[in-house]
């Protein structure tokens, strides 16, 4: 009984991982896109990816959309700019499910989570994992972290809670890919 459960763990880490990569990396097929110059609002466009934004040193809030064969999405990111960011993506896809992808970056590690039907799964990656560009699968050609979205950018006040590990989320370990 304990082995059946273990694979099923196993298969479920594996699939929601899997989705967390597909929707957090992959290539949109249509991509909205704006000027670059300043709006009245101080609002910028600009082309980046989750690792890229984290780390450009000034704390910004960004919003973006996306659409792919399997579904789409509205995100949301904020950022300190100093290697701490979160992102949460309200998906829905093509076959009806709908759920919120979170990916909380905090320096050298990554918490992901998902929240469907009123269930939330957690993991935690190393941020060398999911920069090396291998997918959950280990292939090479899985999804790719470095593409870029176009993001519409503001300044933003940090606001410390949204830059914290979520307390009402239950964590596990993925292990190195």
């Amino acid at each position: 009984m304990k082995s059946k459960l273990i694979i099923g763990a196993i298969f479920v880490v594996g699939i929601v991982a899997g989705l967390m990569s597909y929707f957090v990396f992959a290539k949109p097929a249509q991509q909205t896109t704006e000027s670059t110059s300043k709006q009245s609002t101080e609002q910028t466009s600009e082309s980046g990816n989750i690792f890229s934004i984290v780390d450009a040193g000034s704390a910004r809030q960004c919003t973006f959309s996306y659409t792919s064969s399997s579904g789409n999405g509205l995100g949301k990111m904020y950022t300190d700019g100093k290697a701490r960011g979160l992102m949460t993506i309200d998906v829905k896809a093509t076959k009806g499910n709908s759920g919120t992808i979170n990916t909380l970056l905090l320096n050298d590690k990554v918490y992901g989570w998902t929240e469907t039907d009123g269930k939330t799964v957690g993991f935690i990656y190393n941020k060398s994992t999911l920069t090396s560009g291998k997918g959950s699968n280990g292939n090479s050609n899985a999804a790719d972290p470095n593409q870029k979205f176009e993001l519409k950018c503001s300044s933003w006040t940090v606001d410390e809670a949204k830059l914290s590990i979520p307390s009402n989320v239950n964590f596990m370990s993925m292990p190195s890919m």
